[in-house]
């Protein structure tokens, strides 16, 4: 047994060399870069997981805003009535509206422009409107009925009957009691679908198109809503009754007959507001039958498809 004497010297402590802690240093920061680039790749992980999403929750949202229009396409209320009734337009004049030749001509349910604007310096400004895009316009009645004491002025109602239609301006209702009930009254909706070469101001830099809507409001005039940003391309095909046992999917510039269109396909090329760094996107979509062409700009995109059956 050895016991240490009062007042024996001790060992001298033995510290690091500098060899040994240039050593430690260099382990500690490969752990901490290590560490870092996990972090690093987890965080872009996560953006680009959300940038999905946005694109995904904008694509889903667009398309049910026109389904939900499309749903109610040709709604006619209480009315069963002919087609050359339906083939009358509102019997009065109305100028600020998309087509004023058409306004109410409920036999046109739906109408698709192929990669065009017809309404140009109308609803839709030609200078605003995204080239080579589909447009759309959907007509139909209000799913509810409107009181007569709920009536504004300049709005368009359709006093709705069995037997028949006809369509007044609020404010002050004709004279329509030769409509037996039940007889309802319901607002005049048409809604025109369309890109929009960006979403806020044609100066916003950059510009991100949008997909925008007029609908048909007090005036009666055509009141331009932003539906949802990001959404670049739409493209539309159609079907349509040929016969009474065929049918068959067609573009828009081949429907003979509007009146017997009875589904729409409708297509949706959507895009992140933000690039995705190092992305090599894909440079082509095919949305229906229409092959989409894209810079090779970094941006996430997406397509977004459905069909819609006209049941009206």
């Amino acid at each position: 047994m050895i016991v240490s004497m009062p007042g024996a010297p001790h060992a001298p402590a033995r510290g690091f060399s500098l060899v040994e802690l240039m050593v430690a240093l260099t382990v500690s920061l490969m752990v901490i870069g290590s560490m870092l680039a996990v972090i690093i790749t987890s965080s872009g992980t996560g953006k680009s997981r959300e940038r999905a999403g946005d694109v995904h929750n904008t694509g889903r949202f667009a398309l049910e805003m026109i389904k939900r229009d499309l749903q109610h396409a040709g709604f006619l209320g209480n009315t069963s009535v002919i087609q050359p009734e339906l083939d009358k337009p509102v019997p009065f004049t109305v100028t600020d509206v998309c087509d004023s030749s058409r306004i109410g001509q409920l036999s046109r349910r739906i109408e698709v422009e192929n990669n065009d604007n017809p309404y140009k310096n109308r609803c839709v400004r030609q200078g605003d409107y995204e080239k080579d895009t589909d447009v759309i316009l959907v007509r139909h009645l209000s799913p509810v009925p409107v009181p007569v004491a709920s009536m504004q002025a300049n709005l368009i109602y359709v006093r709705s009957a069995y037997q028949g239609f006809e369509a007044f301006l609020g404010g002050t209702p004709p004279d329509l009691s030769r409509y037996p009930t039940p007889a309802n009254d319901y607002q005049l909706a048409e809604t025109v679908y369309y890109i929009n070469r960006f979403t806020n101001d044609k100066n916003e830099k950059p510009q991100i198109p949008a997909l925008y809507r007029a609908r048909l409001g007090s005036g009666p005039a055509m009141v331009t809503e932003l539906v949802a940003t990001g959404v670049e391309n739409m493209q539309v095909r159609l079907k349509e009754r040929l016969t009474d046992t065929t049918e068959a999917w067609v573009e828009p510039n081949d429907v003979v007959d509007w009146s017997r269109v009875v589904a729409a396909e409708i297509s949706l090329l959507v895009r992140s507001p933000t690039l995705e760094p190092n992305l090599k996107n894909e440079r082509q979509f095919t949305l229906g039958n229409e092959v989409v062409k894209v810079p090779n700009d970094a941006i996430p995109r997406e397509v977004f498809t459905t069909v819609v059956y006209l049941r009206n």
